[in-house]
């Protein structure tokens, strides 16, 4: 015992020396060390009566991702000691999974064994059959042992292959068996997987999702889309399936087909899927969700939600309250803190005695963006698992005792333990019935259930009938349950749900009603959770009949229940994707036909689209000018309906030109992503419709400006040479708009380059002139090779401050011949060699194939300090003044507003083409003033910019973000989505570099850079 005394003493004298420091959880690279778990386990801290024990650590385990337990009370663990790195190139990987069994009665383990090894980074893991199904690079595979050693000796492959090249921390996990039988699992951050089941169905999942597969890998399917990184899944009493989210909300109520948000997402139509929190925990970073379903914990706590906060080294708690069917997040103090900023509470497990028990992924780094996956200090060694107990204020309690062993159980044992409070128990006795006992279980349940038993026992007997495929059964007795009208919601609840997996519906017999009848009924129940899970099971069995009841509902939902509405939605949708349903729906008001048209947009059908091109056809519905309608129709309606919308707009928008320029803008959206070319009618019609843009003001400045921009683009598109004195009036009135100068710019010179290259190369070259106009005018005249063009640039760019010579590189090397011109713009002294040292100029130079461009190069930069010595210069001379700056967070957040929120999102606002910023403070000041001054010395490949090459020689800068029909969306550094057509992309290029400004230290001056800082470093997990 000597050793772990004195490790026990060092790990305190440690933390002693440590909290002298301003803030180690502050840093995204702790500036402590790794202390003992015995250590560790003294300086958390917790509610009053709880205790944490500490059930096992290292080095008898490795470090832990998912936790999950057997019927036998035991507790498996994946552990990866290779992570973030998978094994590669035939190297053996190295990482466990383990068994953890025989607690004493402060939760240690005393028996850790390992069940399978040689696996490669095994994150999910789920307790099932002979073995465990558990996911390892790269397919869900089920481990099984089968001559009873202990030891897996068989691999079947259930799903897969799931996509790991692009991060390893967005695989397959958090594995959860619904009541349904099926296994449930997440699809984490940044990969594109498409990962088949053994019938061949088919997972499409890019970054974010979550799905279910049946356990013997016969089926699997989507179950939600969107969201980011989620990586946790739990259910609660009533089979509602909940996520926690890094990168959005830590706590997800998921509704079957729905589309959430998250980085880069796209809706479906609907509008995404509602959420039930508003609130951060003060971090991007959310790893686990936990819902206290047992009977062990004080009131306060139970149906609480808890989920491990990576990144504050806590355990975030909420509350919950219910505006009808929609769960209300209320956010409560933490749960768990703790003076040990290596504590990484990875995932979080009800145990079936009724305690917490938590994976600690104990580290010195967590993050992957904000810290370089190859940084030396990342541990591989160190992993604890936790349990937490209540045990009363006065230490007296006694935790429920371990239940033991259910694979032993029989069928009476079984039926009575669906009887436990603790939801963990009660599951693991229904797998146990359907799984092991199978249909011998039948007779008992059907008895079970004619006494009347509990309505636990009722919910799970259900299910377990229905498991086990006895459906005639399964109706009998939810017959009996719905016919009892005293009977608990909870049970009518899960009757819906088991009716919503039941394929193909009875059509009832003798007294007996159908299921559709049954579920017919559950709309009109006085709870509102019983009629959204009747409108998800008509989800499920669509058939246009009910159309009318679904709408009836409608009527009735309050307002503000957000998921009972969407749930709706997403019923009508399936209803509606039938083909022919369009066609024969039955008679509509005004304002339900205006919710079928809303329906349309998410069923990309030739049928939905001649239904909005109806509804927009009638003048009574007002829909001429809806934007997304109209692109729903050329998308997907019958080509000839285009003309349709071009006389409607003339005809109903006369006097109306922005309603025209909706109008337009949606049918060229439309037409492009469906790869078809704008008709000769289309195309008059808008040059019709520029010159009035140009010509005709608006009500106020802002729309008049408005209108210019638009005039100026439609002009450039389509080079209308008539329509040039307009726009050199509009660039010659310095008062003007600077968006629609800017516009202008780019129009004047895609018209007539060499006719407008000194009006262009005036705008640049006026130093009173706004700043942003004159990149704008860099931009347009920059790319543009004729000799007259490239020499008034050259001219002028000369004179121009650093800054717009940066500008100015970028943009000539994008052009056509761009990378010599450039060169050559150096050597004779037009601009300065400092550019050459910018991050992406050498490999632009180098794709451009320019001849001998390294010796080139060399030879223009001698004797130039690197550009890193002077980035590095201006942050260390940025640190230096910041702690004696007067800075202000309310002009840090204008600053922020001005020149980040286009791209990134704080607080709840803000684009979502980066990275959230919530909790960017943790990071501290070294590590933000890198972020913002030196964007590129750390890039999460999931923001690589990529460079893509038009036809025409133009080229495109920008983020990916997804496939829309025939074009690719990119988003560039304003944030902007440019849809560009497949057929005009002669080559895409990915690269390592941040699509974020790498010159913010000229852009921002150096009192407003400090008032910036300030506002992002608020943005930390101290709390009130």
């Amino acid at each position: 015992m000597k050793p772990l005394r004195t490790a026990i003493v060092a790990g305190v004298s440690l933390l002693v020396a440590f909290t002298s420091l301003a803030d180690p959880f502050a840093e995204n690279v702790r500036p402590t060390n790794a202390i003992a778990a015995e250590a560790e386990s003294k300086l958390f801290h917790l509610p009053p009566g709880f205790e944490i024990q500490l059930v096992a650590s290292e080095p008898d385990i490795g470090k832990p991702f998912n936790i999950a337990f057997d019927a036998k009370g035991r507790l498996w663990i994946t552990v990866s000691n290779t992570y973030p790195f998978p094994a590669k190139d035939g190297k053996d990987p190295m990482d466990r999974i383990m068994i953890l069994d025989d607690f004493d009665d402060r939760g240690h383990a005393r028996k850790i064994t390992t069940f399978a090894d040689h696996l490669n980074i095994p994150i999910g893991v789920y307790p099932y059959g002979e073995g465990c199904i558990a996911y390892t690079i790269p397919n869900i595979t089920y481990f099984r042992d089968t001559d009873g050693d202990g030891k897996a000796d068989k691999q079947e492959t259930l799903v897969g292959p799931f996509s790991f090249d692009r991060d390893t921390h967005g695989m397959a996990s958090n594995f959860r068996r619904g009541l349904d039988g099926w296994l449930y699992g997440c699809h984490g951050f940044n990969n594109i997987t498409h990962a088949k089941a053994r019938d061949g169905s088919e997972l499409n999942l890019n970054s974010g999702n979550t799905y279910r597969f049946k356990v013997d890998g016969s089926h699997a399917e989507q179950f939600t889309w969107g969201q980011t990184n989620p990586f946790g899944l739990a259910f609660d009493d009533l089979g509602n399936l909940y996520s926690s989210d890094s990168h959005s909300k830590p706590f997800y109520q998921l509704i079957r087909g729905g589309y959430y948000e998250g980085i880069g997402k796209q809706h479906d139509g609907l509008g995404f899927a509602p959420m039930m929190m508003n609130h951060f925990h003060n971090s991007t970073a959310i790893a686990s969700t936990f819902i206290y379903t047992a009977d062990a914990w004080p009131a306060e706590y139970r149906n609480n939600y808890f989920c491990g906060n990576v990144v504050t080294s806590r355990i975030n708690r909420d509350s919950v309250s219910y505006r009808g069917t929609t769960p209300v997040a209320k956010e409560e103090p933490d749960f768990l803190t703790t003076e040990d900023p290596w504590f990484r509470p990875v995932q979080l497990q009800m145990g079936p005695d009724g305690a917490m028990w938590v994976a600690d992924f104990y580290n010195k780094i967590i993050g992957h963006y904000e810290v370089p996956l190859t940084h030396p200090e990342r541990d591989h060694t160190h992993g604890r698992i936790w349990r937490i107990v209540y045990k009363g204020t006065d230490g007296k309690v006694s935790p429920p005792p371990w239940h033991g062993d259910l694979t032993n159980a029989d069928v009476p044992a079984l039926l009575e333990t669906l009887k436990s409070p603790n939801l963990m128990l009660r599951m693991l006795a229904t797998d146990q019935l359907s799984d092991r006992i199978g249909t011998q279980a039948i007779a008992p349940v059907k008895a079970m259930l004619a006494i009347q038993p509990s309505p636990d026992q009722i919910i799970h007997g259900l299910w377990t009938l229905f498991r086990l495929y006895d459906h005639d059964a399964t109706r009998e007795a939810i017959w009996a349950a719905v016919r009892d009208g005293k009977m608990n919601p909870s049970v009518r609840i899960h009757a819906m749900r088991i009716l919503a997996e039941i394929h193909p519906w009875s059509p009832g017999e003798d007294l007996q009603p159908s299921d559709e009848q049954l579920v017919l009924q559950g709309l009109n129940h006085p709870d509102a959770l019983v009629q959204r899970a009747a409108v998800d099971a008509l989800g499920t069995h669509p058939v246009v009949s009910n159309l009318r009841p679904l709408l009836d509902l409608q009527k009735r939902v309050a307002a503000d229940d957000s998921h009972l509405q969407y749930t709706l939605k997403v019923a009508l949708r399936e209803t509606l994707r039938s083909p022919g349903v369009f066609s024969s729906v039955p008679a509509v008001s005004q304002t339900e036909a205006k919710l079928l048209a809303d329906i349309a947009l998410a069923i990309p059908t030739e049928d939905s689209g001649r239904y909005l091109a109806a509804f927009i056809a009638n003048p009574a519905n007002n829909a001429a000018q809806n934007g997304a309608f109209i692109h729903h129709v050329i998308r997907y309606a019958p080509v000839g309906e285009s003309q349709k919308l071009i006389a409607i707009a003339r005809a109903q928008y006369a006097n109306n030109p922005d309603a025209q320029l909706s109008i337009a803008r949606a049918i060229q959206e439309g037409s492009a992503e469906r790869g078809i070319p704008l008709t000769g009618e289309m195309l008059a019609w808008q040059a019709e419709l520029a010159g009035r843009l140009l010509a005709e003001p608006g009500q106020d400045p802002p729309s008049t400006f408005q209108r210019q921009q638009a005039g100026a683009d439609l002009a450039r598109t389509l080079k209308l040479a008539n329509q040039q004195p307009s726009l050199r009036k509009i660039i010659s009135d310095s008062n003007g708009g600077s968006d629609a100068r800017i516009a202008v710019c780019k129009a004047l010179a895609s018209i007539d380059p060499d006719a407008n290259a000194r009006l262009l190369a005036g705008i640049i070259g006026v130093d009173k002139e706004e700043f942003k106009v004159r990149e704008g005018a860099v931009d347009a005249l920059g790319i543009i090779p004729t000799p007259t063009a490239r020499a008034a640039f050259l001219d002028v760019i000369s004179r121009a401050p650093s800054r717009l010579q940066t500008k100015a590189a970028r943009v000539m090397i994008s052009g056509p011949d761009g990378g010599e011109a450039l060169l050559q713009a150096v050597t004779l002294g037009k601009i300065s060699p400092r550019v050459l040292h910018l991050a992406g100029i050498r490999e632009a130079l180098l794709a451009a194939k320019v001849p001998d461009v390294d010796t080139r190069l060399k030879a223009l930069t001698k004797g130039l300090p690197p550009l890193g010595a002077e980035t590095q210069a201006l942050i260390d001379q940025r640190r230096a003044s910041y702690p004696a700056a007067k800075t202000s967070l309310d002009a840090g957040f204008k600053i922020f507003t001005t020149n980040c929120i286009a791209c990134h999102a704080v607080d709840g606002k803000g684009a979502v083409i980066g990275p959230q910023l919530d909790g960017i403070g943790n990071r501290g000041l070294d590590r933000v003033l890198e972020d913002v001054l030196d964007p590129n010395r750390s890039v999460d490949p999931a923001f690589h910019s990529w460079t893509v090459k038009l036809k025409d020689g133009t080229e495109i800068t920008g983020l990916l973000r997804r496939e829309e029909g025939a074009t690719i969306v990119y988003a560039d550094a304003t944030g902007k989505e440019i849809a560009v057509p497949k057929s005009q992309i002669a080559s895409r290029t990915e690269s390592n570099l941040s699509l974020m400004p790498g010159n913010f230290g000229e852009i921002i001056p150096p009192e407003d850079f400090n008032h910036l800082m300030a506002f992002l470093l608020s943005k930390n997990a101290t709390k009130k």
